[in-house]
């Protein structure tokens, strides 16, 4: 797969106007088998003790995944179609955590300030047309995470806030399904070909 770097320009400040610690990076595009994966972002910090500011965002085009993960023979994985597509944006800060929150991955996880977010449109899954989002979003200590997907007309809807102050104690989450077309899902669910004369003969 190759990989075009775009005016990429990692770079630390010596002058007295530009902070003492800085790093940045612009672009990079691959292309392999008809998808395109894209990666912009910007990441710099104005001091060494200062928390990270990322900002950025990346595409992926026609992405058939069983390029990279085949799966089991004859799955319905392995036998698709896929095509994947999806844009990711970020703008988060990174405060740094020390002590015993700097060990726990939930503690880490509320301390992000911003949000994120990931958008697939027009994509298929095993043949299943398929779209959704999810949604990370931080303030005042409050993280809320949202889910969304739909399946070809069976739709799942998440949600969970976290509130890292209170350890638990105020965490919420709700899942909705609506899945009014099951029927079309059949394709995510198939069983391999090589199990089917089995059980016509086991039937008979």
């Amino acid at each position: 797969m190759p990989i075009v770097p775009r005016g990429c320009a990692p770079k630390a400040a010596g002058s007295a106007k530009a902070p003492p610690t800085a790093s940045s990076w612009a672009e990079a595009e691959a292309r392999a088998a008809g998808a395109t994966a894209t990666l912009s972002g910007h990441a710099t910090r104005s001091a060494a003790e200062a928390p990270w500011q990322l900002k950025g965002g990346a595409a992926l085009a026609d992405f058939d995944p069983t390029l990279w993960w085949r799966g089991p023979e004859d799955s319905p994985w392995r036998r698709g179609p896929h095509r994947i597509n999806a844009k990711g944006e970020l703008d988060i800060v990174l405060p740094k955590t020390t002590g015993a929150a700097a060990g726990r991955a939930l503690d880490r996880l509320s301390a992000l300030r911003g949000q994120a977010s990931l958008a697939l449109a027009d994509s298929q899954l095993a043949g299943v047309p398929l779209r959704g989002q999810l949604g990370l979003r931080n303030a005042a200590g409050e993280l809320l995470l949202t889910a969304q997907a739909e399946l070809d007309g069976n739709r799942i809807e998440g949600e969970g806030r976290i509130a890292a102050a209170r350890r638990g104690a105020d965490d919420r989450w709700t899942m909705t399904l609506d899945a009014p077309a099951l029927a079309k899902l059949a394709p995510l669910a198939r069983p391999p070909a090589s199990t089917r004369p089995a059980r016509a003969w086991l039937g008979r």
